[in-house]
């Protein structure tokens, strides 16, 4: 079962402008109607992560309005996604960040091209995880579960921070199925980190 963000973030102290040691108990802090703008969500995965795709014949193509920066020198690729809406709030770690962007993933198994287009992609903080709704369908799929060192910001501007990006179990069934490919399970299996998350957003309320 997947761990609840609440059970190992550590929060931002503003007046130290340090993260507190201390796990995070969420409390309400915005009665109702959360409504998100602005912002994005960035996703950084290592370069060793791509290529261990990339031998099983995969590759995950970020479509705009997303985009993508390479750094060599960290070995690493940024997708980052702006923000379009949702009702995430990370003062009662419930709601979903909604951002814009589709993700392509195409794999190539015996002669034989499979892909599937990820949309209306989020960041869901009542599942703890990154999810999307493939094309052609109505059913969300989580893709990679918060993990890690978590970090949030509460108020009005909000963040949420994770070094650790782990591939989902349903994900990865999902995926492998419809990819005829064995890769996401592998790496659940292995407990491999895929990346990290760096979100930021601003919220307004009602009620």
């Amino acid at each position: 079962m997947r761990r609840s963000l609440a059970r190992f973030m550590a929060v931002p102290v503003a007046a130290a402008g340090a993260s507190a040691v201390a796990l995070f108990a969420a409390s309400p802090a915005f009665a109702q109607g959360v409504t998100d703008t602005g912002g994005s969500a960035a996703i950084t995965t290592p370069f060793s992560y791509i290529a261990a795709l990339a031998k099983a014949h995969i590759a995950e193509v970020p479509l705009p309005p997303a985009t993508v920066s390479v750094d060599t020198s960290a070995q690493t690729v940024t997708t980052t996604f702006p923000v379009t809406g949702g009702d995430a709030d990370t003062g009662t770690l419930s709601g979903a960040l909604d951002v814009g962007g589709t993700l392509k993933v195409l794999s190539l198994q015996h002669r034989h091209l499979y892909q599937v287009t990820l949309t209306n992609i989020a960041v869901s903080l009542d599942s703890d995880a990154i999810v999307a709704t493939p094309q052609g369908s109505t059913t969300q799929v989580p893709l990679l579960d918060i993990g890690g060192d978590v970090t949030v910001t509460q108020g009005t501007n909000q963040s949420l921070t994770s070094d650790d990006l782990s591939v989902d179990p349903a994900g990865a069934a999902y995926l492998d199925k419809a990819l005829h490919t064995s890769a996401f399970q592998n790496a659940v299996t292995a407990g491999v980190n895929t990346g990290s998350l760096n979100a930021s957003w601003t919220i307004s309320t009602t009620g």
